[in-house]
């Protein structure tokens, strides 16, 4: 059975960055089953992550937020450096063999948030 473009799902994740004024725009695609196979993965390292957590007494993660594992705060706050490398390289293998087209659009807003906010529904 082939999927032929007849399927289409969009979901979007959009966050902002306090640190960099760089706008990025991100798109990863494939195939349903893929999708399937990713996900059930994701959710699967981070059901055991949470297993983990809650039997040292700690709270468990209501999802994976790079910004806050990255920086170790809100549900990431008490963990070490060691721990939040390795949960992310864990995360990272999900997504390592599997067939994924990748469109990702950055440029500074220093230079370019006219172009943005003209192009935008909403302008800041």
């Amino acid at each position: 059975m082939g999927w032929e473009g007849k399927f289409v799902i969009f979901r979007g994740y959009i966050d902002e960055s306090y640190s960099e004024r760089v706008f990025t725009l991100s798109c990863l695609m494939s195939d349903p089953p893929n999708w399937w196979k990713i996900e059930s993965s994701w959710k699967k390292r981070l059901r055991a992550k949470n297993t983990f957590l809650k039997s040292e007494g700690r709270t468990p993660l209501s999802r994976y937020h790079a910004a806050d594992c990255s920086s170790r705060v809100n549900e990431f706050e008490g963990w070490s450096v060691e721990e939040q490398i390795d949960f992310t390289k864990q995360l990272l293998k999900v997504v390592e063999h599997r067939f994924l087209n990748v469109i990702s659009y950055s440029l500074p807003l220093s230079r370019n948030t006219k172009v943005i906010c003209a192009r935008a529904t909403h302008c800041c």
